[in-house]
């Protein structure tokens, strides 16, 4: 049974209830604890990517300005045609 993992049956049936709550709840709060630490770190990753996603906006920017500047065109990008492969 997923839901009592670590338990065998008979000693959540025949087990004292005390004992099982105490150990679920003490459980509980490390995946609650877990979950927080887990919750943080995405915010710290989410924040790193956007500055990034900022630098590389920039760059860009700066890329087009330079092109500009010294007369280049800038390849257009055109989707493969990747329908007729193997023909």
């Amino acid at each position: 049974m997923g839901l009592w993992k670590g338990f065998k049956l008979f000693e959540v049936l025949d087990g004292n209830k005390r004992t099982l709550i105490a150990v679920l709840s003490e459980q509980l709060a490390l995946t609650n604890q877990a979950l927080e630490g887990m919750s943080e770190e995405m915010k710290v990753v989410q924040k790193d990517r956007r500055k990034l996603e900022d630098k590389v906006g920039k760059l860009e920017a700066r890329i087009q300005q330079l092109e500009k500047l010294a007369g280049v065109q800038a390849p257009v990008n055109e989707p493969e045609d990747t329908d007729n492969k193997g023909e």
